[in-house]
């Protein structure tokens, strides 16, 4: 059986991804990328995800010494983040043996992120092939599902979801009026320390 190589962030689509993947029987194994995110806690929320799940977590750090305007940063964009964790996440599925990388993109994430979408994967597969010796496939199985449908199977496969971390911005806690905040309460998820009342 293949192993398979799951980015994890720490937030709820990678999480399900890697509970999904453990679910069907495949050996699973987690690759978190530091690029410099405000939101601090996705490492540690990745380290407890991996654990969770008894999945061995590689970790990475690389600088992006520029930095991404404050209105991108408040819908969660930096550019071609996704195609720089992909390259690495390529590299080590090569070193590593893994014939599958399973991504998060789901179906929210088409309209503002032109590296979740269709065509970037399809041109994504077609690099790796041309650029790598082994046959390394990236597929994206939630990129069909809607948030909410996200949260669902989460639920359905018993994800810790308080383990997960959404917010775009720093600080100890979760800011609860962020978009990926707004868009992970919307969709039936916990945010911590925030109601809907």
């Amino acid at each position: 059986m293949s192993r398979i190589l799951v980015p994890l962030s720490g937030g709820i689509d990678s999480a399900t991804l890697l509970a999904l993947t453990v679910s069907q029987g495949f050996p699973a194994e987690c690759l978190f990328v530091d690029y410099g995110q405000p939101n601090r806690r996705e490492r540690p929320a990745a380290r407890d995800l991996a654990r969770h799940y008894h999945a061995r977590l590689h970790e990475t750090r690389v600088s992006l010494p520029w930095r991404w305007d404050c209105a991108a940063e408040r819908l969660g964009y930096v550019p071609a983040r996704n195609m720089l964790i992909l390259s690495l996440a390529s590299s080590l599925a090569e070193a590593m043996g893994y014939r599958q990388i399973r991504f998060g993109a789901q179906a929210g994430d088409l309209e503002d992120y032109p590296d979740c979408t269709y065509d970037f994967l399809r041109a994504f597969n077609e690099l790796a092939h041309a650029g790598l010796h082994g046959q390394v496939a990236v597929v994206a199985p939630f990129i069909h599902t809607a948030k909410d449908g996200v949260v669902s199977r989460a639920r359905e496969l018993g994800v810790p979801l308080h383990l997960t971390t959404s917010c775009l911005r720093s600080g100890d806690e979760e800011c609860g009026t962020c978009l990926s905040c707004e868009a992970r309460r919307k969709a039936g998820a916990p945010v911590a320390g925030w109601t809907d009342e």
